[in-house]
């Protein structure tokens, strides 16, 4: 991936706007999953800047749900916790058995190494950093995976 980029569904006929955006998620997220609610018209963009590893994205989609399943290999090497702070909108992360519910205000971390969805049931626009998880292992910060499902559960709900 280019160090910035911006795809944006505005710029294509509007009968491919939903499929177009469905293969730019499965790549700029390393092969998620994503649908539109059976929705037949759809609007959105990515903005995407990486630093090395690091990545951020704003989102500003119609609504959609992302998944990645147990059976999903990842097409990047790298691992990441992920945070998603809603600017509008909401978004509802299940992850490790757990629903976290965020809002304008609020945020959630999750791990992208192991299967979790992602659903946005109206027009949201977000903030997403990716930190890689060995990075931040090799500077002490490494969580267990339990820690970060709670993190998210208890972060949304102070949201």
């Amino acid at each position: 991936m280019k160090d910035s980029q911006v795809l944006d569904t505005s710029q294509l006929p509007a009968a491919e706007r939903g499929k177009a955006w469905c293969e730019w998620v499965n790549i700029a997220f390393g092969g998620l999953e994503s649908d539109l609610y059976s929705d037949t018209t759809f609007d959105g963009s990515l903005y995407t800047s990486r630093a090395g590893q690091l990545v951020l994205t704003k989102t500003d989609a119609s609504r959609h749900r992302v998944a990645r399943s147990p059976n999903q290999g990842r097409r990047s090497d790298v691992g990441y916790l992920k945070v998603i702070a809603p600017l509008e909108g909401t978004a509802t992360i299940h992850q490790f058995g757990r629903e976290a519910v965020v809002a304008p205000g609020g945020w959630a971390i999750y791990d992208t190494t192991c299967s979790y969805e992602v659903a946005n049931p109206q027009h949201t626009q977000h903030l997403i950093v990716m930190l890689p998880k060995d990075n931040l292992a090799e500077r002490g910060l490494e969580l267990p995976l339990s820690w970060v499902a709670v993190w998210a559960a208890a972060l949304a709900s102070r949201a």
